[in-house]
């Protein structure tokens, strides 16, 4: 089985994956003359801004979900299977070299 604080861990990923660009609750300004202008001009640009970046956050939300299954299945798989790789540096290479036994 998969131990308690790992599933902790990959629910909270599940809850996090969807990134959204989402407009603050209330955008607001502390300056008295061109605050209300200010405030005018994020409300016009937040929509141009979320259209630029909905293909950047698609593509993020896709790695995102890959990325979640990927970890279940190999939290998964580590408990069914012997551990036999290894992802840790052999004594003597670099860090940059990995070796699976």
């Amino acid at each position: 089985d998969v131990s308690d604080e790992v599933l902790e861990k990959l629910r909270r990923l599940c809850q996090l994956w969807n990134v959204r660009l989402l407009p603050q609750e209330k955008i607001t300004s502390h300056r008295p003359l061109i605050g209300p202008v200010i405030v005018a001009v994020k409300k016009a640009i937040f929509p141009i801004v979320r259209y630029i970046l909905k293909d950047v956050l698609h593509q993020q939300r896709s790695f995102n979900a890959a990325a979640i299954q990927l970890l279940a299945e190999i939290a998964s798989d580590s408990n069914t299977q012997p551990h036999s790789k290894s992802l840790e540096s052999a004594p003597g290479q670099s860090s940059s070299k990995r070796i699976v036994q």
